[in-house]
């Protein structure tokens, strides 16, 4: 975890240095804005990728965040021999190199020299060292010295044992918590303020009252904001100001970048990476309000009338921040010319280094994941000679039961597992077969599948192969015996017993001398013993390895190995190379050819598809067509349909989502035949199918696109709901009119109340408005009681997004204005003029007025300070 963590540390801060002197003084505000958030999310997903080894700069593997340990394995004659072995558990329990004063330097020469060995070229799955007790050496501790000796070489070594990794977890663990639990804090009191405070909404903002000295700020769709301080015009630019800032959803950015600080709470260019994004989002909105018409010095005079000495949530967006003169001089700055924007291509190389120099790479020659040791187990004791014997009977016990663990062995190997959309095997790390082992066998007809079977870590991984049944010669029946496998590498020895068709035994392979001193002439002197292995079991040769040699292959243990795991024959591999060759491949790799032998892509598929005009394709292309099942016959049936001009990734993607013949016919015999490959993939994507259409044309609708089809079935556009919307009279609707309908929950019960309500000549758009906003039949019917009749569907959408209902409109009839429209009681409302603060007013002694004298007095505070001065004496 740690290495990610500061892995991420170093690109965001990286990120934060690039934008601070490359981009800062650019005015591409808006670009500004993605490059920022991009760089974001590189620098969290980037530490997570896997780099083939080739790209990287290092020679080595990468630094693993599990600490290799190797785990010396005392035998038991030397546990029987030494005293000091005895007291192994205790001794070195702390540290595996502390090394006992009887042991000579030599002797940890050779363990550490054992253990090089190991790292740099052993493949036989553990690590193992056998430290070897000089010859002679007597060992004479009395009793209470063997003692002794226990706490003074603990003592010794105590700090050694101390795990600051788990230490600076746990830091970094309380920093989270500490800073989640501000982020809490901080969203409870901005919905606290919600809940509690009075509040107006205007269309989709929804503005909230503040009391006190604070910034205008918004979150969401809610404009926070103290509208007694502000003269008329500085509000409406205050609020026009936040409304750009909910328009372009700049609480998002704020909350990842909120994330981002929790996450990264130790990084101080997280906090100015944080402080950078909200510094662009006003620089971006406050060119926004510049471009939409708003005069630049009347903006610039209410930016310094806003400002106040309390600053909104860090969650929020606020109007004023303390960098007010940056804002002033962006706003009058130059703006930047296209000939500057080389700058921001420069962030590509700078994280594509980071990629090459810091990211953890596959290392194709070897696969050290044996060699990792869980944290969880790196401060283990190790075990006392009685526990390694124990180990030793029960693996032994688990190997006498892999003969019954297997229960099919005639199960594909692992090599030949289907795979994922667009996920090709690692074959640079399949496993290897020991050279000896336990099999499993079946007989089949005339063949004899045996699964050789490796048991590892609590995993068993298993290699089928099949034999003619002569190869083998006399097999054992009831009674053990024996029967071997030979090849110009070895022989692979097999004991066991048949009973029926089924078998089970031991396997030693021993190789052929003759054959290594072969290899050893040919430069393949790192080729092992159990690549040696499936060498026999896929007849691999002089002959094979000389064809390799001179069709220029490449010649290594590694490319051996991959060959003849997944049963590449000499036969089968002239087979592949001629193909490739005869179609321009000149070059193929052993994992290319490896990976059509997984996937079953033959030379005849090869033929197949340049046949159909797909050549030039690459490898990978062409396997990753085969695992996505395109076929000859479903690229003639695409041709027919009149798809000829579809290149090979269009096809990959048809077949993906099951576009095949009768599916275009379908579409094709409804009217929509010669449409565009991308539409319809599109459509069915999301599941238009050719009977939705003809129930659509079965109601006069013939004109819909296929794009305005594939958002009917997107949004659930039923052909059921625009029969019920034509049984009300709603018939040729445009497409947008149906679907903003079905968006916002237009049903027929809906529209029934508004009929029996006495609006049954509404537009559908009108109906979509009163849903969108909650217009009720019981609201219309309230304002009609308190006299607002014939009103327009608009005007009843205002009053109803404004809560102008029955009983405030009423309110001002009793109180002499009855010739109030509803125009003029919305912008009342909006201003915070109802009838209980002309009451106020009148008790207080200002009677009379105008209803525009009372609004200006709301707005300019006077009116609250009269009753408040009423409401103390």
């Amino acid at each position: 975890m740690i290495p990610y963590i500061l892995h991420t540390a170093i690109l965001l801060s990286g990120s934060y240095l690039f934008y601070r002197y490359a981009l800062t003084k650019e005015t591409f505000f808006r670009f500004n804005r993605w490059v920022l958030m991009t760089c974001l999310a590189l620098s969290f997903v980037l530490p997570t990728i896997i780099i083939p080894g080739p790209w990287s700069v290092w020679q080595a593997p990468p630094i693993l965040s599990k600490t290799m340990v190797p785990n010396p394995i005392l035998s038991n004659e030397e546990i029987e021999t030494s005293a000091i072995a005895k007291t192994n558990s205790q001794a070195l329990e702390s540290e595996l190199n502390v090394t006992p004063n009887h042991i000579s330097s030599d002797l940890s020469n050779k363990m550490r020299s054992n253990s090089d060995q190991r790292l740099d070229g052993d493949s036989g799955g553990e690590l193992s060292i056998s430290p070897i007790i000089e010859e002679n050496t007597e060992p004479t501790v009395a009793e209470g010295q063997k003692e002794s000796l226990i706490p003074h070489t603990v003592s010794l070594a105590w700090w050694r044992g101390f795990n600051y990794q788990l230490l600076l977890s746990y830091i970094y663990m309380a920093g989270i918590l500490i800073f989640s639990l501000n982020l809490i804090i901080q969203f409870s009191i901005l919905i606290y303020q919600m809940i509690r405070r009075p509040s107006i909404i205007d269309g989709r903002f929804r503005i909230i009252e503040l009391k006190g000295d604070y910034a205008p700020f918004s979150f969401a769709n809610c404009i926070f904001i103290n509208p007694e301080k502000y003269d008329p015009e500085t509000f409406q630019q205050v609020l026009k100001h936040e409304k750009v800032h909910i328009s372009q959803a700049h609480t998002l950015d704020i909350i990842l970048t909120e994330l981002v600080v929790i996450f990264q709470w130790f990084n101080p260019f997280a906090w100015k990476f944080r402080k950078a994004v909200e510094n662009n989002l006003e620089y971006l909105t406050d060119n926004e309000m510049i471009n939409r018409g708003t005069d630049k010095e009347s903006y610039q005079m209410s930016l310094l009338k806003v400002s106040v000495p309390h600053h909104s949530l860090n969650l929020a967006t606020n109007y004023n921040q303390s960098f007010l003169k940056k804002r002033i001089l962006m706003m009058n700055a130059k703006k930047s010319s296209a000939s500057s924007s080389w700058k921001y291509l420069l962030i590509l190389p700078l994280f594509a280094l980071s990629m090459v120099t810091m990211n953890a790479f596959e290392d194709s020659e070897r696969d050290l994941s044996h060699f990792t040791i869980n944290e969880d187990n790196s401060n283990k004791k190790l075990s006392n000679n009685n526990q390694i014997r124990a180990e030793k009977n029960k693996e032994e016990k688990a190997s006498q039961k892999d003969f019954k663990t297997i229960k099919n062995p005639s199960e594909k190997p692992s090599e030949f597992i289907e795979k994922k959309e667009n996920e090709f095997p690692a074959v640079s790390k399949q496993e290897m077969l020991e050279v000896s082992g336990v099999w499993n066998a079946e007989i089949r007809d005339n063949k004899v599948c045996i699964t050789y079977i490796k048991r590892k870590n609590g995993s068993v991984n298993m290699n089928t192969h099949c034999f003619e049944r002569n190869e083998l010669g006399n097999l054992p029946g009831n009674q053990e015996g024996t029967f071997s496998v030979k090849g110009e590498a070895g022989t692979l020895e097999m004991k066991g017993s048949f009973s029926g068709n089924e078998g089970k035994g031991t396997y030693t392979f021993n190789e052929d001398s003759s054959f290594r001193s072969y290899l050893n002439q040919e430069g393949l002197g790192d080729v092992k013993e159990e690549t040696l292995l499936h060498f026999v079991l896929t007849k691999i040769g002089k002959d094979y390895i000389s064809y390799l040699k001179r069709e220029n292959y490449e010649l290594s243990d590694k490319a051996l190995r991959r060959l003849a795991i997944h049963g590449l024959t000499l036969d089968l591999m002239k087979e592949y190379s001629t193909t490739l060759k005869r179609y321009g491949y000149d070059d193929p790799e052993v994992d290319e050819i490896v990976k059509m032998k997984i996937h079953r892509v033959s030379p005849k598929y090869f033929d197949e598809l340049s046949a159909l005009g797909f050549q030039g394709l690459s490898i990978d292309k062409v396997v990753s067509s085969k695992i996505h099942r395109v076929s000859a016959d479903y690229i003639r049936g695409l041709k027919e349909a009149g798809f000829g001009d579809l290149t090979m990734d269009q096809v990959i993607k048809f077949s993906i989502h099951k576009v095949d013949l009768d599916y275009v016919k379908g579409m094709s015999e409804a009217g929509y035949s010669g449409i565009a490959a991308e539409k319809i993939l599109r459509a069915r994507i999301h599941k238009v199918s050719p009977a939705f259409i003809q129930d659509l044309k079965s109601m006069g609708y013939n004109d819909f696109t296929m794009q305005e089809i594939t958002q009917f079935s997107i949004h659930k556009v039923s052909a059921d709901f625009i029969r019920k919307l034509g049984e009300y009279g709603y018939k040729d609707l445009s497409a947008r009119e149906i679907q903003q309908a079905k968006i916002h929950k237009v049903n027929p019960e809906l529209i029934k109340t508004l009929n029996d309500a006495g609006f049954s000549k509404m537009s559908i758009r009108d109906i979509t408005q009163f849903s969108i906003h909650k217009v009720t039949p019981e609201y219309v019917k309230g304002l009609a009681d308190a006299g607002y009749t014939n009103l327009s569907a608009k005007e009843i959408q205002q009053a109803k997004i404004h809560k102008v209902d029955g009983d405030f409109a009423q309110g001002f009839k009793d109180l002499g204005f009855s010739d109030l429209s509803m125009n003029r009681l919305v912008n009342l409302k909006i201003h915070k003029v109802t009838p209980e603060y002309i009451k106020k007013l009148n008790d207080a002694g200002v009677k009379g007025l105008d209803i525009d004298d009372y609004k200006k007095m709301k707005m300019h505070g006077t009116g609250d300070k009269i009753i408040e001065k009423n409401r103390n004496k």
